[in-house]
């Protein structure tokens, strides 16, 4: 069993790339002050079930969905989708045909986030009505690298994730320290008819 300790990321959404900046006819117009309270209007945390190459979405990873409101109107908000651990088994594919000759590989990460290390959360910028709506997406941990190894999958096999296990999930704002869901745990199994074993919260979590 191969552990990943390290943060993953992967970015969709409207995450900023630049902040625009208006120019008024006479003197300086400030932000409005926020409409209301701060709050998640709603908040959802999924295993991705298929691969999108344009969101930069792999099967297995978490994705954070939510929409906040209560904002002040062009307010930089950062948010982080976290898990305490998680495991994804990947196996070989041929043709979508599992082979099952060429072996499995388990990955286990702890504390994922789509906080990279040493990096800030990813920003978005809320709208004139002070709300926010996107998606964060940490990416499934990827094996640790080691000098002269191989992809487990020789060509003309394809790798790809078979089941994956997130636990002690939460998505927040962290500007705000909003927490706007939490799950305990989140399964699915990717490939139809392939069972594989799968590390539980609990062995995960007490891994030294």
């Amino acid at each position: 069993m191969k552990h990943a300790r390290r943060n993953q990321s992967k970015r969709t959404g409207i995450a900023l790339a630049t902040v625009a900046f208006v120019a008024f006819g006479t003197g300086t117009a400030l932000a409005d002050p926020p409409t209301g309270e701060i709050t998640f209007a709603k908040a959802d945390i999924n295993i991705a079930t298929r691969t999108s190459e344009a969101q930069e979405i792999a099967a297995g990873d978490l994705i954070c969905s939510f929409r906040e409101t209560g904002l002040t109107p062009f307010v930089l908000v950062t948010y982080e989708c976290y898990a305490a651990a998680a495991a994804v088994v990947e196996g070989c594919f041929f043709k979508n045909k599992f082979v099952a000759d060429a072996g499995t590989e388990l990955t286990v990460g702890l504390d994922v986030s789509n906080v990279e290390a040493g990096h800030e959360a990813e920003i978005f910028l809320a709208n004139n009505s002070g709300s926010i709506r996107g998606e964060v997406v940490t990416a499934i941990p990827e094996a640790p690298h080691t000098p002269g190894g191989g992809h487990l999958c020789p060509e003309p096999l394809e790798q790809a994730v078979i089941a994956a296990r997130w636990c002690g999930m939460s998505l927040t704002d962290t500007t705000n320290d909003i927490v706007g869901a939490t799950e305990l745990e989140l399964f699915e199994v990717l490939a139809r008819g392939v069972n594989v074993a799968v590390p539980t919260c609990a062995e995960m979590l007490a891994t030294p």
